[in-house]
């Protein structure tokens, strides 16, 4: 896959650094093989991520909030 990508980037004359690209690859894939190890170990222990009425009831203009931070993101 790296060189498909490799061959995109050369065709569309973007800048592709393979050393780079396969160092982030490698952390992907250790990052998934310790969040594996960690379930595996304890797959209850796994906190449950809240719905958006519980973040809405704890910060009401969540909402509003987020979407000036992308809006302001956006102007970067």
């Amino acid at each position: 896959m790296l060189s498909r990508y490799q061959n995109d980037a050369y065709i569309n004359r973007l800048v592709y650094d393979q050393h780079q690209e396969g160092q982030a690859v490698e952390a992907f894939a250790r990052a998934i093989q310790l969040a594996i190890e960690a379930f595996l170990a304890d797959p209850l222990g796994v906190p449950l991520i809240p719905n958006w009425n519980r973040v809405l009831a704890a910060i009401p203009d969540f909402l509003i909030r987020l979407r000036e931070a992308v809006d302001q993101d956006n102007k970067l």
